[in-house]
């Protein structure tokens, strides 16, 4: 039963819950109690460990998110610079086509203009 108490306060004491007078307490009874200072030891040490693996695990995470964007935003502008070049090709073949309507146009306007000089 001693041991299940040592274990609440053990725990109490690593989350900082002991007002002042029972962390000078219960620091008292580490430095006589050679066995509950290792099992402090020991918990903090798990505790920390739980902590460093949960800050990796949340960093791998953000890495996961951070390439998936930056994935993300490649292809859109991949899409983006393909998009703009099918336009800029569609409006060279439209004003490729506009200026041979246009050089018939005034070819024909030529040929009228000398048919009537001829006349």
């Amino acid at each position: 039963m001693q041991q299940i108490d040592d274990f609440d306060l053990i725990d109490k004491y690593l989350r900082n819950e002991m007002t002042p007078e029972e962390a000078s307490a219960f620091e008292k009874t580490l430095a006589y109690n050679p066995e509950l200072k290792k099992e402090v030891e020991i918990r903090y040490d798990i505790i920390v460990g739980i902590r460093a693996s949960e800050q990796n695990h949340i960093l791998e995470e953000l890495n996961k998110i951070d390439n998936q964007k930056n994935l993300d935003n490649e292809i859109i502008y991949a899409s983006k610079k393909q998009t703009s070049s099918k336009t800029i090709k569609l409006t060279k073949n439209k004003i490729n086509q506009n200026l041979w309507l246009w050089m018939i146009l005034l070819l024909f306007i030529i040929a009228l203009i000398f048919l009537f000089a001829i006349n």
